[in-house]
């Protein structure tokens, strides 16, 4: 025991009394001190873009259910691409001023029909998202037909925002369709 004990101390101090392990030590920490300062500026620029690229928001109301429920939380990026349609979305209204959740129905040059059976129609589709009759009582952001139906063209960069339970959203139908610049971020999590 005592024989070991005197290797590990020999081993030891010819290490640190050596002058090239001694450099050799000092550069192994300069390099680990790198290391960290790297890492630190790596994890640093993650959490930046996390910060501005993701958002956590609370569904507040039941306009997207049974998609998202009342109190669900969601995840979403900002918007830097195209929309489709059946994207979930978040944009501020004006009117509002708040933040809404709504499902993309229409799109640019797309035409959205409210038939007098409350079915939405797109471009003479019937839209296969959202439940429940999407005829309500205020449809000041569409225009009426001579048959009863309700109908908006959308313009450039215009889209229709709907919420999936059509007998208790407020949405493009009373607000109109909604410029690109307002849609803010995209929902990603929960997909539905």
């Amino acid at each position: 025991m005592e024989e070991m004990k005197r290797q590990i101390i020999h081993r030891y101090s010819s290490h640190t009394n050596d002058s090239e392990g001694e450099s050799h030590t000092r550069g192994v920490h300069k390099r680990n001190g790198a290391d960290i300062s790297r890492g630190f500026t790596c994890i640093t620029a993650v959490l930046i873009v996390l910060l501005f690229v993701f958002s956590v928001h609370r569904v507040i109301g039941t306009s997207m259910y049974p998609t998202l429920n009342d109190g669900q939380f969601v995840i979403s990026v900002r918007l830097f691409g195209a929309l489709e349609y059946g994207d979930i979305v978040i944009a501020h209204s004006p009117e509002l001023s708040e933040l809404l959740i709504k499902r993309v129905i229409g799109t640019p040059g797309d035409k959205v029909t409210i038939d007098t059976q409350g079915r939405i129609l797109v471009n003479g589709n019937v839209s296969v998202y959202g439940e429940g009759n999407a005829l309500i009582t205020a449809m000041e952001g569409m225009q009426q037909m001579d048959n009863g139906s309700y109908q908006a063209v959308l313009g450039e960069k215009e889209y229709f925002l709907v919420g999936d339970n059509h007998e208790n959203s407020l949405d493009s139908r009373r607000l109109g369709p909604v410029k690109k610049g307002k849609i803010l971020e995209k929902v990603i999590l929960p997909s539905s």
